[in-house]
């Protein structure tokens, strides 16, 4: 609790700040575990590849233009069912969106001056404060989730079924009877720990981890699996004593 050794131990709490900060900074995913939510299993080991390319983002990840025919199809061609990709889009309960993700919902929805009629008028009236239409700077953000926009919990789905939902492509799952009713359940299977629903959900969440490795990435005859992730499999040709492995 904050404050509570402000008199008998004034330095604790910079202390703990302090430590948070580097082990943050020598391990990005702590940050996951900080934020909540349940915790599912994920395989050890990664088929990885040698070259990264942003571009390639574009073609694997729907844009938060997409509409809920699009979305389906896209995550199909990834494996997933209409009801994980609903169950997946609640990621969306962290992290923050740059405003040019989203501001033609503000200012020019459908090609005119109008505000899209699906977004809550408050809501918007808070994104256009801090998205202005005449501002420059490239790099404006806001929370995708207003109310904990830093822990893992049902808020994202509770802010769509208000019409608070920021991306289109979130928003747009309420249009369709199918995600509709999705959208209705999830809330009560992420909360309910003590039923089946949530021990269903976790599986349901390992399994499209795993699925999502193995489409991503085809075994291939020689995978890139590294102990090292700084470290490709080319070293192991040149004489490397590291002991890298080169299959899966």
């Amino acid at each position: 609790m904050v404050g509570f050794y402000r008199n008998s131990c004034r330095r604790a709490e910079s202390i703990v700040r302090g430590a948070v900060r580097d082990a943050l900074r020598q391990d990005r995913g702590v940050a996951a575990g900080l934020t909540g939510g349940f915790d599912y299993d994920v395989q050890a080991g990664r088929r990885d590849g040698i070259v990264s390319l942003a571009s390639e983002t574009y073609s694997n990840l729907p844009p938060p233009t997409f509409n809920v025919d699009q979305l389906t199809r896209r995550f199909s061609e990834k494996g997933f069912t209409q009801e994980e990709m609903v169950t997946l889009s609640g990621a969306h309960t962290i992290g923050n969106s740059n405003c040019r993700s989203f501001t033609y919902r503000l200012y020019n929805f459908s090609g005119t001056n109008s505000q899209d009629p699906s977004l809550d008028s408050k809501y918007a009236a808070s994104l256009r404060k801090s998205c202005p239409q005449d501002s420059t700077d490239p790099n404006l953000e806001v929370p995708m989730d207003t109310r904990t926009p830093t822990i893992i919990d049902v808020n994202y789905y509770k802010d769509i079924l208000a019409n608070r939902g920021l991306f289109s492509s979130d928003q747009i799952l309420l249009t369709n009877p199918a995600t509709a009713s999705e959208l209705l359940l999830e809330p009560e299977a992420f909360c309910s720990s003590k039923l089946t629903a949530f021990t269903l959900v976790r599986r349901q969440v390992e399994a499209e981890a795993l699925i999502f490795v193995s489409l991503m990435v085809p075994p291939p005859a020689e995978a890139q699996c590294r102990d090292w992730m700084s470290i490709i499999d080319a070293m192991r040709r040149i004489g490397s004593r590291l002991k890298i492995r080169s299959t899966f």
